[in-house]
């Protein structure tokens, strides 16, 4: 059987995509990024910041696009989860200086609120993206926004925000930032009251009339 994805875990290998293929190829509102090379199959390094369900099913599929994985958890995973992932633990402050890419997979609490603030975005590369598909406060949005105003670093791709739904100011005056709405529906229980109780749209399956026959278009054969 096919494993079971987390919710969040394809959105944000998806976001990472979305932004290669964004700035990579732009014209016109969003400027291609011209000093940055976003081709992911070409050995750029993911830095996961929370190696839970959700970091380890985005590791696994940052293989797929042969990228060098290193990650940063409060307690470093077991040997054999780190060989499974492909991935090597750096602490936060290195794996910031490493990354080509990082995605945030962490709890929001006390301690990890703002984890991403000024400082720790003058130590990212200046041709680095942040991804953040996790909780909205992990980053200090005012200094984001001045980081990519500044060009210290080169783009963010944003799923959460810190006070949804507002933005910070100036953010979506960027043309270096991807803002996407949550999907809340991803979760199972949302799913389930969309699907259990249908009050408009297509009429349901069962009540649908049968399809016609579909006519045999393929010429017939010589016995």
């Amino acid at each position: 059987a096919a494993p079971h994805l987390p919710p969040g875990a394809g959105r944000a290998l998806l976001e990472v995509h979305d932004l290669s293929t964004s700035f990579a190829t732009a014209r016109g509102p969003i400027r291609a990024v011209e000093h940055v090379s976003l081709a992911l199959s070409r050995g750029r390094t993911l830095g996961i910041v929370g190696m839970g369900a959700i970091g380890r099913a985005v590791a696994r599929r940052a293989r797929g696009f042969s990228m060098p994985v290193v990650y940063f958890n409060r307690n470093r995973v077991p040997d054999a989860v780190e060989h499974e992932l492909g991935a090597r633990y750096l602490p936060l402050d290195e794996l910031l200086a490493t990354a080509d890419f990082v995605s945030l997979h962490a709890p929001l609490n006390d301690e990890s609120r703002h984890l991403v603030d000024a400082s720790a975005l003058a130590r990212m590369k200046s041709t680095a993206v942040l991804v953040n598909t996790a909780r909205g406060a992990l980053v200090d949005e005012p200094a984001l926004v001045q980081a990519l105003r500044e060009g210290r670093i080169a783009a963010a791709g944003l799923d959460v925000f810190e006070r949804e739904p507002q933005l910070a100011d100036g953010l979506v005056e960027l043309d270096n930032v991807v803002v996407s709405p949550r999907t809340a529906s991803g979760k199972s229980s949302v799913s389930s009251a969309l699907t259990s109780e249908p009050r408009c749209g297509p009429t349901p399956l069962a009540a649908r009339p049968p399809r016609p026959a579909r006519p045999n278009i393929c010429p017939s054969r010589s016995p």
